[in-house]
């Protein structure tokens, strides 16, 4: 049987809506799915909306409200597929601002040739799970993004059972990181945090930790990698195989009590 990018991206979004993410309350509301942070300094998350257009508007203004009396800012994940077929339209209206357009990837494991480890001088990449090098991995991405993360070195804490990290350093300093998360039984393995500080670019760094983490899945049989990629990411990966399913933009609502760094929805920033 042949599986094509809607069987995909079908399996994907039913996965995706009965996913639990660490240090958050899930609620599946049936036209859309609420995450809610069980922690302060995390935003609130909304995603999978399919909502008749003669009931979004107040469904939105509902939700601002419930994140309002809570003191979060949240997030509400827009899909290509999601509806009403205006939703970002409607988000804004209601103050939300839109952020980068994201593509969601995915990548045959069936397909994929083998990856030969590239020497690159004076770089090492190797998987770590330490406190210590958790902690290095948070300062890389709050360096190269320019953003606070606070609630990120608990969330990767919290998921050591389902992910591996994959730490790039230039002698012992962290340079650039990558992780690759699977839960049991899924289909799907997700790549987060692939980045480079800006000093070591070009140097095929985000290849190798790439690579790094495509044999790691491969060794575990997983059927696929997904990742949200950012437009900087996208064209890499198309070239290593990558086909997009759907666009993604994320549209936040900040409040006056509290205005955190951008959450994807999944774990920082992605690929």
């Amino acid at each position: 049987m042949q599986v094509t990018d809607s069987s995909i991206l079908k399996a994907y979004t039913s996965e995706r809506r009965a996913y639990d993410l660490p240090n958050y309350q899930r609620e599946d509301l049936g036209m859309y799915v609420r995450y809610t942070p069980l922690r302060s300094d995390a935003d609130g998350i909304i995603c999978f909306t399919n909502t008749p257009e003669h009931e979004i508007k107040n469904e939105i203004e509902k939700q601002c409200d419930y994140f309002r009396t809570k003191g979060l800012s949240f997030e509400w994940k827009v899909y290509d597929f999601d509806l009403p077929s205006n939703l970002i339209e409607r988000l804004l209206e209601n103050g939300f601002e839109q952020g980068e357009e994201e593509a969601l990837m995915v990548y045959d494991l069936g397909t994929a040739p083998p990856q030969a480890e590239k020497e690159i001088e004076g770089i090492s990449i190797r998987e770590v799970s330490s406190t210590e090098d958790l902690s290095a991995i948070v300062a890389i991405q709050e360096t190269i993004w320019n953003r606070s993360f606070p609630w990120l070195k608990d969330q990767l804490l919290s998921t050591k059972d389902c992910t591996a990290y994959f730490c790039a350093f230039y002698d012992e300093l962290p340079i650039g990181a990558g992780w690759i998360e699977h839960h049991q039984d899924s289909l799907f393995a997700e790549l987060h945090g692939g980045s480079v500080h800006p000093e070591y670019r070009g140097r095929g760094i985000y290849s190798e930790l790439f690579s790094h983490r495509l044999e790691y899945a491969k060794k575990k049989c997983i059927p696929y990698i997904s990742v949200d990629a950012a437009p900087m990411s996208r064209p890499i990966l198309e070239r290593k195989g990558f086909t997009k399913l759907c666009s993604t933009y994320p549209l936040t609502k900040k409040n006056a009590y509290q205005v955190c760094g951008h959450n994807s929805g999944v774990c920082a920033p992605s690929a």
